[in-house]
């Protein structure tokens, strides 16, 4: 929440921001699913919704790269060929502290590439889908 307070006041004039709450304009979280549909959210709205996975959420790197998804371990499909996961994820980067971060502008669609890069395709009673193997 921020409490913005202006009354052309040098001294006391500014904002008042949860730091949580606070994140720059353009940054915020990939959503991405794998059969192909994207979207971003950004700002309380990405905050949220990490809040809502807490308690379904694995975390995966993506590759060698700063981008990490979040999914719904609840909708892993385990197989004689390994972990598959069929839906949609959240993608922002771990820094080297391990802290979870927004993507920045330019990186949204170089995290999408990263994602597809790794689908696999899978078959189940003869349809066929595209699924990221952890």
């Amino acid at each position: 929440m921020m409490k913005l307070d202006i009354k052309l006041d040098p001294v006391n004039d500014g904002a008042v921001v949860s730091e949580k709450s606070f994140i720059r304009k353009g940054r915020g979280g990939l959503i991405i699913s794998t059969t192909g549909g994207c979207r971003s959210v950004v700002g309380t709205d990405m905050l949220e919704l990490m809040g809502n996975m807490v308690d379904v959420a694995g975390i995966e790197r993506i590759g060698n790269t700063p981008f990490v998804m979040l999914y719904n371990v609840d909708k892993v499909i385990d197989s004689e060929d390994g972990d598959f996961f069929i839906g949609t994820v959240l993608i922002v980067k771990r820094d080297e502290d391990k802290m979870l971060k927004p993507l920045s502008s330019y990186e949204f669609s170089k995290a999408a590439k990263e994602f597809e890069s790794r689908l696999v395709t899978v078959m189940c009673d003869g349809q066929a889908f595209s699924a990221y193997e952890l």
